[in-house]
Formats: C-alpha cells, sequence, structure tokens
C-alpha cells in the first residue's frame, strides 16, 4: 500500500470560538506532517495585545480538517500536549493544570484548565503570553 505524503508549515493564532483573536508575535510558527490521512503537527503560540476573546478558547489555523474516523460508535476526540504555558491563568478549583483537545470537523485546538471533577475550556487569558512546544496527531478526510 501506498501513503502520500507531505510537509509544510502553519501559523498557530489564539482565537475565541465565536469572534476575537490575539496578535501573533514572530516566534509564531507551525510544522506538520501527513502521512495518507494521519497529520502530526507541532508548533509554538505566542500572542501580545490583540481582541478580547468571546467562546470557548482555541489555537486555530490547524493545516487539514480533523477527520471524523469510522472505527467506534464513540465521537473522535484527538488529544494535545504542550510543552510549557505562560499568559493562562486557571480558574478558581482547577488545579490539575491544562489539558488539550480537539473535536472532529474542526481546525482548532481546544485549551482547557483541569480540575479533579472535570475541565473549563474558559482559562484566563493575558494581554500577553504563549503555548510553548505542543504537539498534537490526528486522522483527517484531506
Amino acid at each position: 500500500m501506498r501513503y502520500d505524503y507531505e510537509e509544510g508549515s502553519w501559523t498557530p493564532i489564539l482565537k475565541g470560538t465565536t469572534s476575537g483573536q490575539k496578535t501573533a508575535t514572530s516566534i509564531n510558527i507551525g510544522r506538520y506532517t501527513k502521512i495518507g490521512n494521519l497529520v502530526t503537527v507541532t508548533g509554538t503560540c505566542a500572542w501580545s495585545g490583540g481582541d478580547t476573546l468571546s467562546g470557548l478558547i482555541i489555537i486555530g489555523n490547524l493545516p487539514f480538517t480533523i477527520g471524523s474516523p469510522t472505527t467506534g460508535s464513540q465521537q473522535y476526540r484527538p488529544g494535545a500536549c504542550a510543552g510549557g504555558t505562560s499568559g493562562i491563568t486557571m480558574p478558581s478549583g482547577y488545579t490539575n493544570g491544562f489539558a488539550f483537545g480537539a473535536d472532529a470537523g474542526t481546525t482548532y485546538i481546544y485549551i482547557m484548565a483541569r480540575s479533579t471533577n472535570g475541565y473549563t475550556h474558559n482559562p484566563t487569558i493575558a494581554a500577553s503570553g504563549a503555548v510553548y512546544g505542543f504537539t498534537m496527531t490526528y486522522e483527517t478526510t484531506a
């Protein structure tokens, strides 16, 4: 079996799902590798100033739409990890760190704060900050 192979770059942007986008800094860089329908993205997302974010907090602009694999009946939700963050504060009671994840049919990664009982999509975002060294692998339909 032969798979298509592609490499490239993309620019991660911090946004709100309803409205607003932070101003990207010069260190915003993303790289991707796509083999068949499997995509691995890496990057740094930094911001300085910009709009007030409304809705859920996301890293947007993924190079390919997240697919919905046909195996099983559960919704497909790939996870991501990050080496570190600055300018993101967890709400009161959310003391178990951050989580990063995504949903099928989207082109973004959610930034979530975790607690022992769950998570929230609404951490506090400072005027400037960064998500350093994140990576995610997901299936795409493209």
